[in-house]
C-alpha cells in the first residue's frame, strides 16, 4: 500500500510501484536509486528507452529544446497554425518507413499507442460499413482507451467492468500451429463480407513473445488483400529495430494498409506517437470528415524529440543492427546452453515460467540482484518473464545478467 498522492489507474489505486524503488538518476542501460545501488533495466523502461538512457542522444535534444524554448514556441496548436517542423519530421519519418519504397504517405500524430489504436479504429469506421467487424487476437494487447479495450484479447477479463465495450471487435484465437492458422484463413474466407480490417501486433509482445509463422502472415495477407479488408499493423512494441529491422512488417514482406508507432519512435522522452496511412488510405480518406483531436497532438517539443531521435538512430543504424544481433546471440546461447525453452527474435524475449507465485519470485529476486525484467500474466498457464533489453547495451553487462537469469530461472 502507498501513501502517494498521485494515482496510476492500472490495478487498484492504493498499491505501490511496482518495484517499490526510488530511482534518482540514469545512464546508458542502468537505473541508480537514492541508496545508490545500481540496476541492469532489461525492460527498456516500458519497452520505449530502446537506446538506452544515452547523455549524447539528451545532450542533442536539450539544445534543440532550449532553442525552442528562447523563442518560447513550446506549443502551437496544430489544427491552426503551420511549422516547418510538422512537415520536416513527418517527410523523414516516411522516408524512414518507406526507404525505397513508396507506400506510405501521410503522418497523424498522436501520443501514445493507445491512442493509436483509437484514431485507426475512426479511420476503418469512415471506410467500411459501421456493421463489420475489426478482427483481433485474444492474446493481444492494443491500450487502455476505448477501442484499446475493445480490441484487446489479452485483458478482456480485467476490463470487464468496462462494459458494455465499443461494438465492432472480434477477437478470434492467436494461431499456435498449422489448424489454428487454417481455421483463421477459412474463418475469414467465410466471413469476409462481415469484416472490415484485421488489426494485431506482429509478433504479439504483453502475453508473452509470439512470433508467427511468416508463410501465415503471408497467405493472410493475401486473403485479406482479395477481400478489400485492411490490415492494421501494431508496431508499438516491435517498431524501431527491436526485432532487428527499422519494422517488422519488413521481414515478413507485408504492407500494412496503416501503422500504428509509438514507444521508442523519441525513446520515451515525451508522450508521443503517430499513426501512418498508406496512399490508398489517404485516397479512399478524401472528403470525409475526420474528428479525432486533443490539444497535445503534434506538440512540438514531442515532434521535435521524434526528429532529434530519429537523426540519431539513422547515424548510428549500424551500431544498432549489428547490437541487436549479438543481443540475440547472446540470449540463444545462453539458453539453449541450459536447455531453457524461450521465444523471441532481436530485442525481445518471453521465458515461459508457468507458474505464477515463480514467475514473481524471479522477477523479484533478479531485482535484488540489480536486474530488472518484465513480466507476462497470460493466465495461470500462460506466465514468465519478458526481456527488452536497451538496443546500445553493453554487451558483457548483458552476457553477464544473461547467465544470472538462467541460474533463476533453473533454480
Amino acid at each position: 500500500m502507498t501513501n502517494n498522492t498521485y494515482v496510476v489507474p492500472m490495478g487498484e489505486i492504493t498499491q505501490s510501484p511496482f518495484y517499490n524503488i526510488v530511482i534518482k538518476e540514469a545512464k546508458d542501460s542502468f537505473l541508480l536509486d537514492t541508496n545508490g545501488k545500481k540496476y541492469l533495466d532489461l525492460r527498456s523502461g516500458l519497452w520505449n528507452v530502446s537506446l538506452g538512457y544515452k547523455q549524447e542522444l539528451y545532450q542533442r535534444i536539450s539544445s534543440q529544446f532550449d532553442s525552442y524554448l528562447q523563442k518560447s514556441l513550446t506549443f502551437l496548436d496544430i489544427h491552426a497554425y503551420n511549422h516547418p517542423l510538422y512537415n520536416e519530421y513527418s517527410n523523414a519519418l516516411l522516408h524512414f518507413i518507406n526507404e525505397k519504397d513508396s507506400a506510405y504517405n501521410k503522418v497523424f500524430f498522436t501520443n501514445s499507442g493507445s491512442e493509436g489504436t483509437e484514431l485507426a479504429t475512426k479511420v476503418v469506421r469512415h471506410l467500411n460499413n459501421k456493421d463489420k467487424k475489426v478482427i483481433t487476437y485474444d492474446k493481444s494487447y492494443h491500450g487502455t482507451f476505448f477501442a484499446g479495450v475493445s480490441a484487446s484479447g489479452l485483458d478482456d477479463k480485467v476490463t470487464e467492468d468496462y462494459q458494455p465495450k465499443l461494438d465492432g471487435f472480434l477477437s478470434i484465437k492467436t494461431p499456435q500451429n498449422r489448424d489454428d492458422e487454417d481455421y483463421v484463413l477459412n474463418f475469414i474466407e467465410e466471413n469476409h463480407q462481415n469484416i472490415s480490417a484485421f488489426l494485431f501486433e506482429p509478433i504479439i509482445g504483453s502475453g508473452g513473445v509470439y512470433i508467427f509463422n511468416k508463410e501465415f502472415i503471408e497467405k493472410l495477407h493475401n486473403t485479406l488483400k482479395k477481400f478489400n479488408i485492411l490490415l492494421i499493423f501494431d508496431e508499438v512494441a516491435t517498431g524501431f529495430y527491436r526485432t532487428g529491422n527499422r519494422f517488422f512488417f519488413k521481414e515478413l514482406g507485408v504492407t500494412p494498409d496503416i501503422l500504428i508507432l509509438s514507444k521508442s519512435i523519441n525513446n520515451g522522452i515525451l508522450p508521443f506517437g503517430a499513426v501512418v496511412i498508406s496512399k490508398e488510405i489517404e485516397d479512399a480518406l478524401k472528403g470525409k470528415h475526420i474528428e479525432h483531436f486533443s490539444t497535445q497532438n503534434g506538440n512540438l517539443l514531442g515532434v521535435l524529440s521524434a526528429k532529434v531521435t530519429l537523426d540519431y538512430i539513422l547515424e548510428n543504424e549500424t551500431s544498432i543492427i549489428n547490437n541487436v544481433r549479438e543481443i540475440e546471440n547472446i540470449v540463444t546461447n545462453t539458453l539453449k546452453m541450459k536447455n531453457i525453452s524461450y521465444t523471441g527474435v532481436g530485442g525481445m524475449y518471453s521465458i515461459p515460467v508457468n507458474d505464477p507465485i515463480k514467475t514473481m519470485e524471479i522477477v523479484n529476486g533478479l531485482k535484488d540482484l540489480g536486474i530488472l525484467v518484465y513480466h507476462y500474466m497470460d493466465n495461470d498457464e500462460g506466465n514468465g518473464i519478458t526481456l527488452f533489453p536497451t538496443l546500445l547495451i553493453d554487451m558483457k553487462a548483458f552476457s553477464k545478467a544473461m547467465k544470472i537469469i538462467a541460474k533463476r530461472v533453473l533454480v
